[in-house]
């Protein structure tokens, strides 16, 4: 068989089927900036800011929603063509959230995240030692509605994008402009709340004192002030007072802001909520169905490809599966058909996948229902390739609930110097067992699970480790086995079980079953995540009529900036 018929890799950019969109797809993940001697002022007030971030960025972006979709699609379907599923387990203290690959919160201008923590994440930019020039960081650098941002509020946003500039490319301009948005957005939201009657209530300066205790304390560490730490380690000049001005305003603009995200959210609660759900699907579907189709392919040059693929076709009509007909058409015995699981036709498009195929899957018939069901079987070609698709399950909403499955997963050592492969695995085996009795000698808890996934996560064993299986979807993202056991109708709070899988083990605790439907939760998300984004655009159009910009501040600061990094790094 020819090897361009492992079908390891069907959808390159290479081979012109999708186009490269991966960057699109990093831009829904949150990006670690680079490492510098300051980072621990991140890491010291970090744990403050973990809370509130996270419950804003909820409220604005999901994982699940449309667009985050269409941008991941190149990079999940080659995840599932190459058959690269696998388990990316953090090793951490505590059991954390599994993160799935192009997955994350949407950093969009008005981001919350960036909006209200910058003040303490932009100190992660540059070290700033070595060098003795100062500017007015007092001077006023922009007013919204008699709203004042000094050019140190101006400094620390410029900072925190800069810190993110290696990852994203942005050109200078597009640097000062996304700065300034932030402050016209944070001062038009600031302003907006004092007429509220916003104020600096109990848990904001409990929040404010926390955030300003953390950065004495680093200081104090290191033998200094708190002025004098971040006068050397963020920006000469910059004080504690500065810095407090800047937290109080961004968490009373971010109570305010989560008001206005709650009163979106709270549209589509009780009855007339699920009507609108409904009409969007209805309006829709193309953007919310999703196919489950499998798929094999040979490469147009090849003399027999056509005929090959239509023998598959007629052995699969004849009653062969449609992996028996690779196999038998191909004589490779380890063939294993690609999946396409997930995907609406939308993201689909979105991705540049074969315009025929999609068309086929989500063929209607006159009464909306789709014409190919399971079972149905055809040929699809292009420039490059003959390809056969063959349907699952025909286009559907995902009924099913996403699932949290707490885990500890044990590895197969791949070291077989010693062991031979069999028993290397029976060893795995072992271990895994003896974790499931050491967990039944507990009352079987949620808690006394997570006990032990802290436990193992922090034991001497590498190959040992835990996590949780969060919002968990039944799409092929996870070992099989894992799915199978997660999604049993009769899995129910409480149950827990030693799995086998490819190259592991997995003793896994079912926590819980989600309220909604996949497709229900995907079109909540998605049309509240549109009208924060509309909530936050509107705001930063109208703030920025109204804004007056000091141009000469701006570019000093700019100045100031580029010539401490080429201070710090001799360009």
């Amino acid at each position: 068989m020819d090897e361009n018929n492992v079908n390891s890799k069907p959808l390159d950019s290479e081979d012109g089927v999708v186009e490269n969109i991966e960057t699109e797809a990093n831009e829904a993940e949150v990006v670690e900036t680079a490492e510098t001697e300051d980072a621990e002022v991140v890491d010291a007030v970090d744990a403050e800011n973990e809370a509130e971030v996270k419950e804003t960025n909820d409220a604005v972006s999901e994982a699940e929603a449309v667009e985050a979709a269409d941008a991941e699609v190149e990079s999940e379907v080659e995840e599932t063509v190459e058959g690269e599923n696998e388990t990316e387990v953090n090793k951490t203290a505590e059991p954390a959230k599994k993160k799935k690959k192009g997955k994350g919160v949407i950093i969009t201008i008005a981001a919350l995240g960036c909006i209200i923590i910058a003040a303490i994440i932009g100190m992660v930019a540059v070290v700033m030692n070595s060098v003795n020039a100062k500017i007015d960081l007092e001077q006023t650098v922009l007013t919204v509605d008699d709203v004042d941002s000094s050019a140190a509020e101006f400094y620390q946003a410029y900072m925190y994008y800069y810190g993110y500039n290696s990852y994203y490319q942005y050109s200078d301009e597009e640097l000062k402009d996304l700065a300034i948005d932030q402050l016209v957005l944070t001062n038009t939201l600031y302003a907006e709340a004092l007429e509220n009657g916003y104020t600096v209530t109990d848990k904001i300066q409990a929040q404010i004192d926390e955030q300003l205790g953390s950065i004495t304390e680093t200081a104090e560490a290191s033998s200094m002030t708190a002025d004098e730490y971040l006068d050397k380690s963020f920006c000469k000049g910059f004080t504690l007072d500065m810095f407090k001005v800047i937290v109080e305003k961004s968490l009373i603009a971010q109570a305010y802001y989560e008001d206005k995200m709650a009163d979106i959210e709270a549209q589509y609660t009780g009855d007339k909520g699920t009507a609108k759900i409904e009409a969007e699907y209805a309006d829709n579907k193309f953007d919310y169905d999703q196919t489950d189709v499998s798929y094999w392919y040979f490469d147009a040059s090849e003399e027999n490809a056509q005929s090959d693929a239509d023998a598959i076709v007629a052995q699969v009509k004849d009653g062969k599966t449609f992996e028996e007909a690779i196999k038998s058409v191909t004589g490779d015995s380890e063939a294993i058909p690609n999946n396409l699981k997930g995907h609406s036709k939308a993201a689909l498009e979105s991705g540049k996948f074969v315009t025929d195929a999609i068309d086929w899957i989500f063929a209607e018939n006159e009464d909306g229902t789709y014409k190919n069901g399971k079972g149905a079987v055809t040929t699809v070609s292009d420039d490059s390739k003959v390809y056969v698709f063959y349907v699952n399950n025909a286009p559907h909403r995902d009924e099913t609930h996403p699932v949290d499955v707490f885990y500890i997963q044990v590895d197969v050592s791949t070291d077989s110097s010693i062991k031979t492969e069999k028993e290397l695995k029976i060893e795995a085996k072992a271990a895994a067992e003896s974790i499931l009795k050491e967990f039944e000698g507990t009352d079987k808890s949620k808690d006394s699970f997570t006990d032990l996934v802290i436990k193992h996560n922090n034991g001497d064993n590498d190959l040992v480790s835990g996590d949780i299986f969060e919002a968990m979807k039944n799409d092929g993202s996870e070992d099989s086995a894992v799915s199978e056991w997660a999604f049993d109708e009769s899995r129910k709070a409480g149950d827990y079980a030693l799995v086998e899988a490819d190259g592991c083990y997995y003793i896994l605790f079912f926590d819980k079953k989600a309220e909604n439907a996949v497709w229900y939760d995907t079109i909540l998300n998605s049309l509240i995540t549109n009208e924060a984004r509309g909530f936050e655009e509107n705001a930063i159009a109208e703030g920025t009529e109204k804004a007056v910009i000091n141009d000469e501040a701006v570019n000093e600061v700019i100045d100031y900036v580029v010539n401490i990094v080429a201070a710090q790094y001799g360009y």
